[in-house]
């Protein structure tokens, strides 16, 4: 039987959170590559999107001045 990863685990292994030391230990532990399929390519950056709306949301980030549109 093929190990397939979920996106939540993809994301801890290469975004650091709350469940990236047991998605290492379980790599670490995996003996043939995981399948990377294309719902992968989709959702993986969409994750990553959506953790810095997040950010944004709760005041973590804030957007920039844009010099170049200044008046």
């Amino acid at each position: 039987m093929t190990a397939y990863a979920d996106t939540g685990f993809l994301c801890s292994l290469y975004a650091p959170d709350l469940h990236t030391a047991r998605a290492a230990a379980r790599m670490k532990r995996q003996a043939l590559p995981l399948p990377l399929t294309w719902l992968h390519h989709v959702e993986f950056p969409n994750a990553s999107l959506n953790a810095l709306l997040a950010d944004v949301a709760g005041g973590v980030l804030a957007g920039a001045a844009r010099p170049w549109l200044r008046s």
